[in-house]
């Protein structure tokens, strides 16, 4: 019966046609990677019981109904998942990261040491974390390909989000863009609207800063 399920999954091939339907039922769907290979899928569901939280990662292949993979995280909340591309996945959780190999056993883990996750951004096989400890203080944190810490920046002042664009990372004040190199020292600073709360990749040397009402493209040559 359908509404036993938490959640309906159909993939679609590039011509918009069904391949598989997949229906889960082990919690509630916090995110999806479709393989490179386009042969399997990687579904992360979370359960919470008693305020007890699991994350459970499972691979499928799209002819199967049993996962071929699968792994979990206790008193974790996986909120993402990314296919780098060298192969490995990046799990973003609320309190840690972490890179699975193709089997998802686990290749190197990243607590985020009592702070908060704010925002992220991946980008090919590297990501940056916006972390925040309270509403003045954060830290953005450049994550390598083997899923390790790169490099790291403390901000006294708030940080909307972040944006990972090749090996520059771009932090969203609140009238300004910080361009961050792989060591997190601040290269250039651009002016920018008032307000941001989003940045985004918007086509080459262009970046776009989202508010409720506007949006600002910034020329980053």
């Amino acid at each position: 019966i359908r509404d036993r399920y938490s959640a309906e999954i159909k993939i679609y091939n590039k011509n918009f046609i069904e391949k598989s339907t997949r229906n889960i039922s082990g919690g509630d769907v916090t995110s999806l990677c479709v393989c490179k290979d386009g042969k399997h899928i990687v579904v992360v569901t979370v359960t919470a019981s008693g305020g007890y939280y699991r994350s459970t990662i499972s691979k499928y292949d799209l002819n199967s109904d049993s996962p071929v993979a699968e792994t979990t995280y206790d008193g974790v909340v996986i909120l993402s998942i990314e296919q780098l591309t060298n192969g490995n996945f990046l799990l973003i959780g609320d309190s840690l990261c972490a890179v699975v190999n193709d089997k998802l056993v686990k290749q190197s883990e990243l607590s985020y040491n009592g702070e908060q996750l704010a925002d992220y951004d991946v980008y090919g096989s590297q990501a940056a974390l916006l972390l925040g400890s309270s509403t003045l203080n954060y830290t953005v944190v450049n994550i390598a390909p083997d899923g390790k810490e790169k490099s790291r920046k403390l901000y006294d002042t708030e940080i909307a989000s972040v944006l990972k664009q090749e090996n520059t990372t771009y932090v969203l004040k609140s009238e300004s863009i910080d361009s961050l190199d792989e060591s997190c020292n601040v290269v250039k600073t651009y002016e920018c609207m008032s307000g941001g709360t989003y940045l985004a990749g918007s086509g080459k040397d262009t970046i776009t800063v989202a508010s409720v009402s506007s949006v600002n493209i910034i020329s980053v040559k």
